[in-house]
């Protein structure tokens, strides 16, 4: 029996899903370890908001109905922060588009992350927590403690 898995598996999101559910339901070292090697080799959903250079909001302001516009400088995105009721900052991941609520939706660009990019960032952004997974259905917030143990995983996705 192979230690490795198909990449293929995990694109709905529904095993590591199914794994945060399972250590959601019973939090111990036997649930928590193989919803991080998941969370390992997965891609999540990030809730981004673009940020345009001063020059572009600028010449955007000034555009005519019906006009063509397209930016001169790099458009950056930043991600979304949330703020738990005891006043911790996290940074969210969505385990699938679907688990992301249509009116939160609405105001972001969703874009897919590997979970290591979405780690660095985290660390990255001023007074942040750790993760918190599927922030508006079933969360699983995960403290740097937690989460920095994820990079040190070895990956299992089948190398061929």
């Amino acid at each position: 029996m192979s230690n490795y898995i198909d990449p293929k598996v995990l694109e709905s999101g529904n095993v590591l899903r199914y794994l945060k559910l399972e250590f959601l339901e019973q939090p111990s070292k036997e649930t928590l370890f193989p919803f991080l090697e998941c969370m390992r080799d997965s891609i999540v959903y990030v809730p981004m908001n673009a940020i345009l250079s001063e020059n572009d909001q600028l010449r955007l302001r000034n555009v005519k109905v019906g006009t063509r516009w397209k930016n001169e400088d790099e458009i950056r995105m930043r991600p979304d922060i949330l703020k738990s009721p005891d006043g911790k900052l996290w940074f969210p991941v969505f385990t699938q588009k679907e688990q992301i609520p249509e009116d939160y939706n609405s105001g972001f660009s969703i874009m897919p992350m590997h979970i290591l990019r979405c780690i660095g960032m985290a660390h990255a952004t001023e007074s942040v927590s750790g993760l918190v997974v599927d922030a508006f259905t079933e969360a699983a917030s995960l403290p740097f403690e937690i989460v920095d143990i994820i990079p040190q995983l070895p990956s299992r996705l089948n190398p061929n």
